[in-house]
């Protein structure tokens, strides 16, 4: 196995009252998706009650939790998701001890605070990326916060824009899987099939309509 590189400046947690903030859930960061498209994949940040939800919430949008493989990876991590506080993400060391991805893969590169991972209380078995300042990593319980850093595959952007003084309503149609999003918005907008929560892959055909109280005012296929 590669050498593990480890964390070894010393960096300050974030406060205590902050942290008990964030684990009530009073914080939500349930976030646009951002792309790394140098990488190959959007991230994400979801709300959930536990891991097992962040999971499910995952699954649900097409996504996974994340890998962080690098120091690329973590920078860009930090830089978008940081001031949201720590999330959950896909490595974990439930089985034997051995911090592995989801799919059980050792991880060769790490990101730990110092004196971490400590597996306080004897049931911290899941990473946690933006503990501290500096982004780095911490262990934590199953439900020890509501939100789980998530990713998928990078995908082409279905989206456009109106420009229409009345309401307009936007439709978003995965034909492949039969799934289909709507919003609707007034005056001059921006839209994104993927932010309105429509699930899709590279090789899926999305269909798009734009309505106003004047009628059709664009279809794409």
């Amino acid at each position: 196995m590669p050498a593990v590189q480890r964390l070894v400046r010393p960096t300050l947690h974030l406060a205590a009252a902050t942290l008990a903030l964030l684990a009530t859930g009073q914080v939500r960061a349930d976030t646009a998706w951002i792309a790394d498209a140098a990488h190959k994949f959007d991230y994400k940040l979801t709300d959930c009650a536990d891991i097992a939800a962040c999971r499910a919430s995952a699954a649900a949008q097409g996504a996974t939790l994340a890998v962080i493989p690098d120091r690329t990876v973590q920078k860009f991590i930090y830089q978008n998701f940081s001031s949201y506080g720590p999330a959950f993400f896909a490595a974990s060391d439930l089985t034997d001890g051995v911090w592995r991805w989801e799919d059980g893969t050792p991880l060769t590169w790490t990101y730990w605070c110092p004196n971490e991972p400590n597996n306080q209380g004897g049931e911290e078995f899941y990473a946690m990326t933006n503990w501290s300042t500096n982004g780095c990593w911490n262990d934590g319980a199953a439900a020890s916060l509501p939100r789980a850093l998530i990713q998928r595959p990078h995908l082409p952007s279905v989206a456009g824009t109106v420009s229409d003084a009345k309401k307009v309503k936007v439709t978003c149609s995965n034909t492949s899987t039969g799934q289909s999003v709507s919003a609707e918005y007034t005056g001059n907008v921006a839209w994104n099939c993927a932010d309105m929560g429509l699930v899709y892959g590279r090789t899926d055909q999305i269909k798009t309509t734009v309505i106003s109280t004047l009628g059709t005012v664009k279809t794409a296929p």
